[in-house]
């Protein structure tokens, strides 16, 4: 988990989405989650990997997005939200 307390966590995430409702999936079942990225790095080896995650009725679900490849953090992040926009992984803005 990246340093900082929660409210500091969700305001990066908000910044590299473009904004909260940039966040959100829709569920099968017409209702909607907030997602996070997931930055991990596998053990013994040097690439990282992005998840989009969310919770549906208290369990955590997890989407592999991509590879991230950028040289920080934020920019990682970045990356990570424009693949899930272009998957369609994301619910449209209105």
């Amino acid at each position: 988990m990246p340093p900082g307390t929660r409210s500091q966590r969700a305001a990066e995430q908000d910044k590299a989405a473009g904004g909260r409702p940039a966040r959100t999936v829709r569920l099968l079942d017409g209702r909607t989650a907030t997602a996070s990225i997931r930055l991990k790095r596998l053990p013994k080896s040097r690439r990282v990997y992005a998840y989009l995650r969310y919770s549906v009725a208290g369990r955590t679900r997890t989407k592999y997005v991509g590879d991230a490849t950028a040289d920080t953090r934020e920019d990682a992040l970045l990356e990570a939200w424009a693949h899930a926009r272009r998957k369609g992984l994301l619910a449209e803005q209105e």
